[in-house]
């Protein structure tokens, strides 16, 4: 018999779920199939790691910075400047993924899926996000659980803020600048204590929730400052090991929406893609299979290629052929695809077990 469990209790509820639902499936827009059940997870794909969490983070932090201070040491040498261009501009750009990679850590952080104490999970996750100016997650939390339970509907919150860009250079340039002020303001909103009602809202108390939002506010100023003070310490540091970091992330995170959702339908398992390059996963840290955190919100997303592996032996992905996007370039392509709502074959609850 399945079970609905409420958004607001999902996290606490995620480490005894080793059975999530079996989602029947059937015919989509994008192809034709039979009605399809998704595998049950053993509890080792599902229980967080400190291990793994940790090396994350550190991870991603070292990436950001490392291949920043990389691009200010060759920026300041007296190499040639045909040789310093292309290195600068590499190392600026896997920079800017270091960056994407502490962006997504708030997201893993909130949903409890970085390590196993989920209140820790979040801290961690707020306070390394944090370190990309002008990003708030708990703003983005906020209205996360109804992406997950309306993706690519009419109450998909995701969707309808950028709706009004249609060209992919719109949506590089643009997007990004858009969700951000959202999110900041609903930080603020939450940090006075007087959030919007959210039919779909964090697995945390409302109080825990204020004080992750102040939390946010208050590590973000101190990222901000520790910035600055680099800045004034040495300009040319703070624009190679910083700014140019900084610019490379505001391009990638632009994509993030498109390259996960954009062109697919609302079906279970049809409704996200799986970026299954291993230099995309390299640079993602498992977040690149989109699908498979769709499928199973609950799962850290390093343990995701293993559910990918997992769906594909059991056959349970409906349409593989156009969610799987096994090109690291070619992912980008749906930054030009249509995102717009959509209306599912069968309904569909990601916080239903069985």
């Amino acid at each position: 018999m399945d079970t609905l469990i409420s958004a607001s209790n999902y996290l606490s509820t995620t480490p005894s779920i080793a059975a999530p639902h079996h989602a029947a499936f059937k015919a989509s827009p994008t192809g034709g199939s039979a009605k399809r059940a998704k595998p049950k997870l053993a509890k080792d794909l599902i229980a967080p790691s400190y291990a793994w969490g940790l090396s994350y983070l550190i991870y991603a932090v070292s990436l950001y910075l490392g291949l920043g201070t990389v691009s200010f040491i060759v920026a300041t040498s007296a190499l040639t400047l045909i040789i310093k261009i292309p290195i600068i501009l590499t190392a600026t750009l896997l920079a800017g993924f270091g960056l994407s990679m502490l962006a997504q850590a708030g997201h893993e952080g909130m949903h409890g899926s970085m390590i196993p104490n989920k209140i820790i999970s979040a801290v961690l996750g707020i306070g390394a996000s944090s370190m990309v100016l002008t990003y708030f997650e708990v703003g983005f939390a906020m209205r996360h659980w109804a992406h997950h339970r309306f993706t690519n509907r009419m109450n998909d919150p995701d969707i309808h803020p950028s709706a009004h860009l249609t060209i992919w250079w719109q949506r590089v340039l643009f997007s990004r600048p858009l969700y951000n002020k959202i999110y900041f303001k609903n930080t603020i909103v939450m940090a006075l204590g007087k959030p919007f009602k959210i039919d779909y809202s964090m697995s945390y108390s409302l109080k825990t929730q204020i004080a992750f939002a102040r939390f946010n506010l208050i590590a973000a100023f101190g990222v901000f400052s520790a910035y600055s003070y680099v800045v004034y310490l040495n300009p040319l540091a703070g624009l190679f090991i910083i700014g140019l970091p900084h610019i490379a992330a505001l391009i990638i995170t632009s994509c993030q929406s498109y390259v996960d959702h954009a062109g697919l339908d609302a079906d279970d398992l049809n409704n996200a893609y799986s970026r299954t390059s291993l230099l995309m996963t390299a640079l993602s840290f498992g977040t690149n299979y989109h699908l498979e955190h769709h499928a199973y919100p609950h799962v850290p997303c390093y343990r995701l290629p293993r559910v990918h592996k997992l769906l594909l032996a059991a056959n349970a992905i409906p349409n593989p052929q156009h969610v799987i996007v096994p090109s690291f370039w070619g992912a980008y392509k749906a930054v030009g695809k249509a995102y717009k709502p959509n209306q599912p074959k069968e309904d569909f609850n990601p916080f239903i077990i069985s």
